[in-house]
C-alpha cells in the first residue's frame, strides 16, 4: 500500500507541472491517468481492507471477553485438563472442590474422585482425548477439602490447543439434588410400604367416573377381590356396597369438600359374605386427577362382641340384683359403669345422680365425704386412701362406716384390666351381735358387770406394769344367799344380784372396777391406793367399810310375772376379802389369797372383813 501512494503521488506531481505550463497532455499522460485512477482504487482498496481487519481484531477481543466472563461466573464449574493435571479452573469449580486455583494446578483429577469412582473418572478422561467431537456425561462422587463427599454431574469434551486435544470437563454439585432425590425415593418407598402394610383397608377412587385407581392388600383380603378385578372398575360395578345409598352419602359429602370419619358401612364381599366397616374418607389430588381416598376398618368382630357383651353386661346386671350387697364397678378410666338396686338403696343417692353417664369414682367418694361418710378424713384424703390402694392393686377394706343408724363394710377389690369392684354390705345386725357376743366374752350377762375374764386380763396388766401406787382386791361372798334362792326362786335371786350389782358400782370410785367373778362372789379392784402401806391399808378398808354398809341395807324386790307384780323385802350381808398389793406379779395367786381372807372373814361369824395376812 505503502508503494502504491508513493507511485501516485509521482503522477501527481508530473500532471501538475503539465498544467502550470498548459500544454496539453501527450498521449503518453493518458496512460498516466490511468495508472493514476487505478493506483488510486487499490488505495481505497487497501484502506478499506485495512478496516476490516480493524473491526475484525476489535470483534474478537469482545468475543474473547463476553467469553471469559461467562466462564467466570458460570454456575457450572469448568476446568482444562492438560497431562493429568489441571491448567484452568473457574471459581465455580474451585468453589465446589474447596480449592483455590493454585492448589488445584498441583492435583490431578484423580484427587479430587471418591477412590470407588476414580476408575470411572479415569476411564471417562481416555475416551475424550482421540476424539474432539465425542461427548460424554455421567455422575460420581467427589471429595471436597475439608473431606465431605460430593455428588457431581460431569460433562466432558476436548479442544484442539496448537494441534493438541486437551480435555475440558464442566461439572455440577447435584450433591442436595441427589439427597433430595434419594429422600423423596426413600418416602415414596415408605408411603408405598406403608399403604401396602397398612392395618387398613384403603381404597382410591377417581372422582369423576368412580374407577379405581389403586387399593392396598388389605382391602383386597376383606374384600376377597383381586388387584386386576378391582383396578380400573368401579365399586358399584363389584357390587361392593350392600346398601348403595350409604355410598351415595359418601360421596355427596366428599363433592361438598367434607371429610367423614367414623362413617358406618355394610360391605359385601366377593363371596357374598357381609362385613360391617368403619370408614374414613376425604377427596386428594393424585396425579392431577381428583379422588377419593377411603380408609376402611372391619368392625364386625367388634360388633359381635360388643353384642356378646351387652348380653353377658343383661346378665351380669340379674345376677348381682340378686345380690344383697351393694355392688358398683368402674372401669380403667374410674367410671361407674355397673351396679345393683341394692347399691342404690343402700347409698341412697338422690334420683339424678346415677341417671349421668359420667359418673367417676372421684364423684362418688366427693359425694360420700360430704354427707359425713368417712368420719375423720378430708375430701381429699378420703380420695387419696382409696386411689392408693386401687392403684397398687390392693384390697381396700372398711369395716366400720356409719350412715345414721346403719353400719357398712366397704370392700375395693382391684381387677384385671385396672377395673375395680367396690362392694357395700350392711353389717349393722352383724356388728350388733358382734358387739353383744363381745360384752358376753367378757362380762356377765345378769348383772353386765365385767366377769372373771376381763377381770383377769385387767389385773394381769396392772401387775405387769411399774407400780409405785399400792393396789388392793376386794373379794366379796353374800351371806345367806342360798335362803333367799331356796325360797324365793331363783328369777328372785337374779333380781336381787343385780341390786347388788347397782349398789357396787354406787359405791365404789370411778378408778375401780368391780366384777362379778361367780355366784354370789364380787370382785372389786381398787387402783391408785397410797404409796404407803398404812395408809393405804385405811383407804383399802374405808372403800370396804362402805360396800358393806351398801349391801347390808335392806331390799325391797319387785318381781313382775304374767300375772302380777310381787315385792319382796330381804336383808343381806356380806364377807370381805382384802388382799394390798405393790409388787406381786401372779394374778392368779393373789385372787386366791383374797378369796382366803374372805372365807377368813366367814369364819369370824360372817359381815367381816378381813386382810390377807392381817392388816
Amino acid at each position: 500500500m505503502r508503494e502504491s501512494l508513493q507511485e501516485l503521488r509521482s503522477l501527481l506531481i508530473r500532471m501538475s507541472q503539465a498544467a502550470d505550463t498548459g500544454a496539453s497532455f501527450p498521449a503518453e499522460s493518458e496512460d498516466l491517468l490511468a495508472e493514476v485512477i487505478d493506483s488510486a482504487t487499490r488505495i481505497k482498496r487497501a484502506i478499506a481492507a485495512s478496516k476490516n481487519r480493524r473491526y475484525s481484531q476489535m470483534d474478537d477481543r469482545y468475543k474473547q471477553a463476553i467469553h471469559q466472563a461467562l466462564i467466570r461466573q458460570s454456575l457450572m464449574g469448568i476446568a482444562l485438563i492438560e497431562e493429568e493435571r489441571f491448567v484452568f479452573t473457574n471459581h465455580r469449580f474451585c468453589q465446589i472442590f474447596g480449592y483455590t486455583p493454585e492448589e488445584l494446578q498441583r492435583l490431578s483429577p484423580m484427587d479430587l474422585a471418591a477412590p470407588e469412582d476414580r476408575e470411572i473418572v479415569a476411564s471417562n478422561l481416555r475416551r475424550r482425548r482421540p476424539l474432539k467431537n465425542e461427548r460424554v456425561s455421567y455422575q460420581a462422587r467427589g471429595i471436597h477439602k475439608d473431606g465431605t463427599e460430593l455428588t457431581v454431574e460431569i460433562f466432558g469434551s476436548a479442544a484442539a490447543v496448537d494441534g493438541t486435544m486437551i480435555p475440558i470437563v464442566v461439572v455440577e454439585d447435584v450433591t442436595e439434588r441427589e439427597k433430595a432425590r434419594r429422600d423423596l425415593r426413600e418416602s415414596e418407598l415408605r408411603m408405598r410400604g406403608i399403604f401396602d402394610n397398612s392395618l387398613v383397608g384403603i381404597v382410591i377412587a377417581q372422582m369423576r367416573n368412580g374407577h379405581i385407581e389403586e387399593v392396598n392388600d388389605h382391602f383386597l383380603q376383606l374384600s376377597g377381590f383381586s388387584r386386576e378385578e378391582m383396578i380400573g372398575h368401579t365399586t358399584v360395578e363389584l357390587g361392593v356396597w350392600a346398601i348403595p345409598e350409604q355410598r351415595d352419602e359418601m360421596i355427596a359429602h366428599l363433592r361438598k369438600g367434607e371429610s367423614l370419619h367414623g362413617f358406618h358401612a355394610t360391605l359385601r364381599k366377593k363371596n357374598g359374605e357381609l362385613r360391617e366397616l368403619l370408614l374414613s374418607a376425604r377427596a386428594a389430588s393424585l396425579h392431577g386427577i381428583e379422588c377419593s381416598v377411603v380408609s376402611t376398618m372391619d368392625i364386625t368382630e367388634l360388633l359381635k362382641a360388643r353384642e356378646d357383651l351387652e348380653r353377658q353386661r343383661g346378665r351380669m346386671q340379674a345376677v348381682i340384683n340378686l345380690h344383697p350387697s351393694g355392688i358398683a364397678l368402674f372401669d380403667s378410666d374410674r367410671r361407674l359403669i355397673l351396679w345393683n338396686k341394692r347399691y342404690e338403696e343402700l347409698l341412697q343417692y338422690p334420683d339424678h345422680f346415677l341417671k349421668r353417664n359420667d359418673i367417676l369414682f372421684d364423684d362418688v367418694v366427693r359425694f360420700n365425704h360430704a354427707r359425713g361418710d368417712y368420719p375423720g378424713l378430708t375430701e381429699q384424703e378420703a380420695l387419696d386412701f382409696f386411689l392408693e390402694k386401687l392403684e397398687k392393686a390392693r384390697t381396700v377394706h372398711l369395716a366400720r362406716q356409719h350412715r345414721g343408724d346403719h353400719i357398712f363394710e366397704i370392700d375395693g377389690i382391684p381387677l384385671p384390666g385396672e377395673e375395680a369392684l367396690i362392694i357395700y354390705t350392711d353389717i349393722t345386725d352383724l356388728s350388733h351381735a358382734e358387739e353383744e357376743m363381745r360384752i358376753l366374752a367378757n362380762h356377765d350377762p345378769l348383772t353386765h358387770l365385767p366377769n372373771r375374764r376381763q377381770l383377769m386380763d385387767a389385773l394381769h396388766a396392772m401387775l405387769s406394769g411399774k407400780r409405785e401406787r399400792h393396789t388392793a382386791i376386794l373379794l366379796l361372798d353374800l351371806d345367806d344367799f342360798k335362803p333367799l334362792n331356796d325360797r324365793f326362786g331363783h328369777q328372785t335371786g337374779d333380781v336381787f344380784l343385780v341390786e347388788i350389782a347397782d349398789r357396787l358400782r354406787r359405791t365404789v370410785r370411778s378408778s375401780d372396777i368391780v366384777a362379778r367373778i361367780g355366784g354370789d362372789e364380787f370382785v372389786v379392784l381398787l387402783t391408785g391406793l397410797d404409796p404407803h402401806r398404812e395408809q393405804a391399808l385405811k383407804e383399802a378398808t374405808g372403800i370396804a367399810e362402805k360396800i358393806r354398809s351398801a349391801i347390808g341395807l335392806p331390799y325391797s324386790l319387785t318381781l313382775t310375772d304374767e300375772q302380777a307384780a310381787r315385792r319382796y323385802e330381804h336383808a343381806c350381808s356380806c364377807s370381805i376379802g382384802i388382799r394390798l398389793l405393790r409388787n406381786e406379779t401372779d394374778a392368779d395367786m393373789v385372787i386366791q389369797q383374797a378369796d382366803t381372807a374372805m372365807y377368813s372373814a366367814k369364819r369370824a361369824g360372817k359381815n367381816q372383813i378381813a386382810f390377807y395376812g392381817g392388816p
